[in-house]
């Protein structure tokens, strides 16, 4: 079952990355466009395509995650932040149906004028900021609740949500390495056009999309490593004990996701020269979701630990108050 959750777990973050994402890159692309036939505009369409369906697939892995992964953390963590996850539902459908309407006026209009198209921008740009802005965070704090031993308690507000959680430098650090996560992804998902593209013989297509592909992904797993330093930094001592030798396999799992992120850097720099072939392509793939899997599983693993090491503390602290409660009942009766 362990397995089937990171699994899972790993799916669905890469899925809904894309589909936060690609709106937000599909942006750069709406003011290079020159006509129907440009490379640009079929990489466009296809991308905000490719967003509508992994934000939808990724919203589903998350519900299937939710079900087998259920606690009593997690049903109070989600009560104690129901106004933020019943917003949160609405944002999700808002940011669906914002990408929706922009690639049904992609397929309408073709070719709009400067005006036209500056306003067709607000649309991606407001589906994709939305879910950046939003789901980061919110899971953050539910997984930080949970590992706190935080979730019983009364509903938090709006206020209380930003005066608590939004100064905390774990919510924003670990909101940056995810977004970077995204941007990755989406730099993958668009060398998986350019390899479609080539096999489909669109000269065109395929280096804009295998240059700009790299590039992007370039840039996102470079801002993983870096925002990654700064997410260690902001962990617990105990969690960052089991990450750097105090577990074999969450260090392990740990070492082994940086090594595959470097590989992957040292393969997108040979990318961004000249355009990547499709077996390269597939060789990126394979080594992103398993650097992604790894840290997935390291994460996991170190969380897990130290909620067990706290709750067996918090258990050792009751213990110990109800044999000193005892103790002086029995002294007064004496």
């Amino acid at each position: 079952m362990l397995l089937l959750v990171i699994l899972i777990t790993t799916i669905h973050l890469v899925l809904v990355g894309v589909g936060a994402v690609s709106p937000l890159v599909n942006i750069f692309y709406e003011w290079l466009e020159s006509g129907s036939n440009s490379a640009r505009y079929k990489l466009g369409n296809r991308l905000a395509r490719f967003g509508i369906v992994a934000w939808v697939t990724g919203a589903l892995f998350g519900l299937i995650l939710g079900l087998i992964s259920w606690s009593d953390s997690l049903s109070g963590s989600l009560q104690r932040l129901e106004s933020k996850v019943n917003y949160g539902i609405i944002e999700y459908f808002f940011s669906l149906v914002l990408m929706v309407v922009y690639l049904l006026w992609r397929q309408r209009v073709e070719n709009p004028g400067r005006v036209h198209r500056a306003m067709r921008c607000l649309i991606p740009l407001a589906a994709g900021s939305n879910s950046i802005y939003h789901f980061p965070v919110l899971f953050t704090v539910i997984g930080e609740l949970q590992r706190r031993g935080l979730w019983n308690g009364e509903m938090i507000g709006a206020s209380q949500f930003r005066q608590e959680w939004l100064v905390e430098s774990i919510v924003w650090a670990r909101t940056t390495h995810v977004v970077f996560a995204a941007v990755a992804f989406t730099g993958l998902v668009v060398l998986m056009i350019a390899s479609r593209a080539e096999r489909e013989e669109d000269e065109s297509l395929y280096r804009v999309s295998a240059l700009a592909g790299a590039r992007l992904a370039l840039v996102g797993v470079l801002g993983q490593v870096i925002s990654g330093f700064w997410l260690i930094m902001t962990l617990e001592s105990s969690q960052q004990s089991l990450l750097m030798g105090g577990d074999l396999w969450a260090t392990s799992a740990f070492a082994g996701g940086v090594f595959l992120a470097i590989v992957w850097l040292h393969l997108l720099g040979l990318g961004i020269i000249s355009p990547l072939k499709a077996k390269a392509v597939s060789h990126l793939a394979l080594i992103g979701m398993f650097s992604m899997l790894l840290m997935v599983t390291a994460t996991h693993r170190s969380k897990g630990l130290t909620m067990a090491a706290g709750n067996a503390g918090n258990a050792t602290a009751s213990a110990s108050e109800l044999v000193e409660t005892q103790t002086k009942g029995l002294l007064c009766l004496e």
